[in-house]
């Protein structure tokens, strides 16, 4: 489990009580799985929706998330967008994502 998990059929975060977190851990665990409830597939890189616990690790939601993010609300409302995000760049509908 990796210390939570978004469960997309009943659109809840389960955290394992006997992850061993460190530091800001659960909260960035949180946040990460918050991002999938919102939508957000995992991404490489300097994000939030990095997957797993290898350094670097984000220090929360970065710019390119938040942009991420807009880019989705743009993608529901029918507005123009100019990059792909995620799965979405795949072909794929974005869309919540369990770890």
């Amino acid at each position: 489990m990796g210390g939570a998990i978004f469960r997309s059929d009943t659109r809840t975060i389960a955290v394992d009580p006997q992850w061993p977190f460190k530091g800001d851990g659960l909260v960035l665990t949180i946040e990460h799985e918050y991002g999938h409830a919102l939508g957000l597939p995992h991404r490489q890189g300097n994000s939030i929706m990095k997957p797993g616990w290898d350094p670097p690790l984000a220090s929360g939601p970065t710019e390119d998330d938040f942009r991420d993010l807009e880019r989705l609300r743009n993608l529901s409302t029918g507005e123009n967008w100019h990059a792909p995000v995620g799965s979405a760049a795949r072909g794929s509908s974005p869309g919540p994502a369990g770890d």
